[in-house]
């Protein structure tokens, strides 16, 4: 019998246009031979410090070395990074493993070339407003949680994390909250409890907004958040091009891990950060690229135990070998 949670799940990809199964192999937005023998590739992304590969890449010339000209789009939400995708107005994108799998088992045909991000502690977290009862986890019973969207990674590492304070997430209700209006829904009281990332996060802790979880503590640190997909058919047509696109993103991300201030310094160009804000905002401390069956296998794992899918996607259905 189907839970709750995925009797809602589905209906909102229906509603976003993920679960089309046919996509085009080439369209106007597909790779393409460009000018020298380069291959034309838009990558679509979304504003998050674990994007700053992509625009390191494409700022020190590495895709250019492997032959790539790449075009780099801000996407703001999960659904029309796929949308896009599938539609042929991106080739790659920066998509959550929650929404791929929960689309794979009702056909969405996406799969990821490379790894983007993992949960670290201290990056994301519930927050609630200055001078509320709640201050901890098994406080958050009975009440409503803004998340960015239901059924996705935010709402299922909560309820992972909450079940570790003996709290079923029966017991709490969420809240669909676009974020950039995260914390305002704080002060409006229109949750009690919000997640908060990027720069809504910066914000909440120098206005002083209690922390209640650390998203990537406890059952949750290390959790596969993102990475890098497109459609089967696309990749399927374009392997070298997919090849080209993972060397240029490890030597990117190499430069990442060895030098955080060129991280830093990055930021401001895709997220809107002031620099002090970049100076302070919480990045990644590795930069894995290549996938990780096994875990492919914990994301799914926790999506069947938390009533996300009815039985577990295997890790070799989502991923390009």
């Amino acid at each position: 019998m189907r839970s709750v949670r995925h009797a809602r799940t589905v209906p909102a990809l229906i509603a976003a246009g993920l679960l089309i199964t046919t996509v085009p192999a080439c369209s106007s937005g597909s790779s393409g031979s460009g000018s020298g023998g380069t291959a034309k590739l838009k990558i679509l992304v979304s504003p998050q410090p674990n994007a700053a590969p992509i625009y390191i890449a494409k700022q020190k010339g590495l895709f250019a070395k492997h032959g790539l000209d790449v075009r780099i789009m801000a996407g703001q939400s999960g659904s029309s990074i796929v949308a896009a995708l599938q539609s042929g107005g991106a080739n790659i994108g920066m998509v959550n493993y929650v929404t791929v799998f929960s689309g794979a088992s009702h056909g969405l045909k996406l799969k990821f070339v490379a790894q983007s991000r993992v949960g670290q502690a201290g990056a994301d977290g519930i927050f609630t407003r200055k001078g509320s009862a709640i201050r901890s986890m098994t406080a958050l019973k009975g009440k409503k949680i803004g998340v960015p969207g239901t059924g996705s990674v935010a709402d299922l590492v909560v309820d992972l994390r909450l079940a570790e304070a003996g709290v079923s997430p029966k017991d709490v209700e969420y809240v669909q909250v676009p974020v950039p209006n995260a914390l305002s829904s704080l002060d409006n009281g229109q949750v009690d409890a919000s997640w908060l990332t990027g720069t809504q996060e910066s914000r909440a802790g120098t206005a002083g907004n209690p922390r209640i979880i650390d998203a990537w503590a406890g059952g949750a640190a290390g959790f596969p958040i993102a990475g890098w997909a497109g459609t089967d058919a696309w990749i399927n047509g374009h392997r070298d091009t997919v090849a080209e696109f993972r060397s240029a993103l490890k030597e990117a991300s190499q430069l990442a891990e060895k030098d955080p201030e060129l991280v830093r310094g990055t930021l401001p160009t895709f997220m809107h950060l002031s620099a002090a804000q970049a100076a302070s905002i919480a990045i990644p401390t590795t930069w894995a690229v290549d996938n990780d069956p096994a875990a492919m296998k914990r994301v799914s794992d926790a999506m069947t135990r938390f009533g996300f899918l009815d039985k577990p996607i295997r890790p070799a259905d989502v991923l390009t070998p």
